[in-house]
């Protein structure tokens, strides 16, 4: 009488006990993790005498790959090159960067020094020239030198109106 079959099992590493007695003769285990595995199973007849001895069978269950030895490593390898590759290309920015802000930098010096030059040239003419038209008592020789510094005057705004210019198309 096969429906009368009953069945024990035991999956060693998992099964402390003996499981059963069951008529079913399918069992599922989930979510095994990864090793190796005896299936132990006995039976009983319909008069419900058991076999001691039973059957086995033996099995691995492989892991998966994200639990793999290869893939730990790979991804380990990988956050390491990533933040090596974040290190470099933002050492690499940083360099390109100062490089820039120097040449700016000098090119700034440069543009001060010359423009300061500039800008003296004609302020020292022009207190040049106010200083002889105070030494000076002649309404009309004093006339010759305002228009001195109305020339020397007239060149500071010009350059300055330049720099203004010069500024706006920089922006």
């Amino acid at each position: 009488a096969p429906s009368k079959v009953q069945f024990k099992y035991k999956l060693e590493g998992i099964d402390e006990k003996w499981n059963g007695p069951t008529e079913n003769r399918r069992i599922e285990y989930t979510n095994l993790p990864y090793g190796d595995y005896t299936l132990r199973v006995k039976a009983s007849n319909n008069d419900n005498i058991w076999n001691e001895e039973g059957a086995q069978l033996s099995f691995t269950v492989l892991p998966h790959f994200f639990e793999a030895l290869w893939f730990r490593i790979s991804v380990v390898l990988f956050i390491v090159l990533l933040f090596w590759g974040f290190y470099t290309w933002r050492t690499y920015d940083i360099k390109k960067t100062n490089r820039i802000l120097r040449k700016m930098n000098s090119e700034l010096d440069r543009f001060v020094y010359s423009a300061s030059h500039d800008l003296r040239g004609p302020l020292t003419s022009t207190m040049g020239i106010v200083n002889l038209a105070i030494k000076e008592n002649d309404p009309e020789q004093n006339h010759q030198y305002f228009a001195l510094i109305r020339k020397c005057t007239d060149k500071m705004n010009h350059f300055i109106n330049e720099l203004i210019n010069y500024s706006k198309n920089k922006n």
